[in-house]
């Protein structure tokens, strides 16, 4: 997003750069940033800018990580131990806990949620009372080995949508990363350059596509 912003400053203003603090004021707050590119949005590419709004999934993947982006986030673990002002802050992994919950909820599929108490059944058959379990989730409750077994295939679906939903949105940051570069090189021909000083910089994400059954499939990411 930074990349966008910098790259659309350059096409409206002879190519120079933008000051630094205009981009260091942003530091890791993505949803300031996302707010900046949506308005670089609506001037170079408009019909892109309500798909943007409408990833709710996405902005508030953003969001969590807007937050864990913050002191109190990153932090959290060594925030524990010190009496300052993030100490009492929820815990990172607490907040992801319940996000991955509401999006198990609300995204997967009919298969996927038969198939996270499939796993729980064929637990509790194998090991029936022979095993405990001494791991308690994410927010601090006990869990038997049946109910292990089903938190660790919601986290795992849960993951794989949210990383979907994600790719979504880097794939249409990339169609407004690209019409910011042909911008700037539309802005640099006049100066008579053989070749442009902003490379086609779509190619940098070609990871980006959002073809379903592969996102969910992939276990590798660059």
């Amino acid at each position: 997003m930074k990349l966008i912003i910098i790259i659309d400053y350059m096409a409206d203003n002879q190519f120079k750069f933008p000051e630094p603090k205009a981009i260091e004021q942003f530091g890791h707050k993505l949803n300031e940033l996302l707010d900046a590119t949506k308005m670089v949005c609506q001037k170079r590419k408009p019909d892109l800018v309500k798909a943007l709004t409408d990833q709710e999934l996405s902005i508030k993947i953003l969001s969590f990580l807007d937050k864990y982006s913050h002191p109190s986030g990153r932090y959290a673990n060594i925030n524990k131990l010190l009496s300052n002002r993030y100490q009492h802050e929820q815990d990172p992994l607490l907040q992801w806990s319940k996000l991955a919950k509401l999006i198990f909820d609300s995204y997967a599929t009919v298969g996927e949620k038969n198939k996270a108490k499939l796993m729980g059944k064929s637990a509790s058959i194998a090991f029936g009372d022979s095993a405990i379990s001494i791991i308690g989730d994410l927010e601090g409750n006990n869990l038997g080995v049946a109910e292990l077994h089903v938190r660790a295939s919601v986290l795992d679906t849960a993951s794989k949508h949210a990383i979907f939903s994600l790719v979504v949105l880097i794939e249409q940051l990339r169609e407004v990363l690209g019409s910011v570069t042909v911008a700037a090189h539309e802005a640099e021909r006049p100066e008579g350059t053989n070749s442009p000083s902003v490379p086609c910089m779509t190619e940098f994400f070609s990871f980006a596509w959002s073809e379903r059954s592969v996102v969910m499939k992939k276990k590798r990411w660059p």
